[in-house]
């Protein structure tokens, strides 16, 4: 049995107060060390934000083709022009499955960079000192 923290009765008011006595959210979970500890998505986000399921509360399913007459129960995740055009114009797609390894959504080498070099940035104090000067 799943437990679902994050349905569609789940609101703002109850995420703050979660957050205020120190229970953590998935949204919350700092996204890059949690992405490179699994290397998936998953880990980082909620299964509401990963699943188009959850996402419509069942009315649209991975493989379904989204048509004029479907368009509503996904209009939340589209952009204007989009839904417009499927709306209106009788444009379809097909819903497919998320990308869930991170490693397929970057180029593979910035990816490795990324993760190599985390936590190595920082700024030239001479350059940021020297910028603050002229403000």
């Amino acid at each position: 049995m799943h437990i679902r923290k994050y349905d569609f009765d789940y609101g703002r008011r109850m995420l703050m107060q979660k957050a205020a006595v120190g229970a953590t959210a998935g949204v919350l979970a700092p996204l890059w060390p949690t992405i490179a500890q699994s290397g998936e998505v998953t880990k980082a986000y909620p299964d509401e934000l990963v699943s188009i399921e959850m996402n419509t509360k069942g009315k649209v399913k991975v493989g379904d083709t989204i048509t004029a007459n479907n368009v509503e129960y996904v209009k939340h995740l589209l952009d204007p022009i989009f839904y417009k055009q499927v709306k209106e114009l009788g444009r379809k797609f097909k819903i497919g499955a998320p990308t869930k390894d991170v490693s397929q959504l970057f180029p593979h080498a910035y990816f490795e960079a990324t993760l190599r070099n985390a936590g190595k940035a920082s700024f030239d104090a001479c350059e940021f000192s020297r910028k603050a000067e002229q403000v």
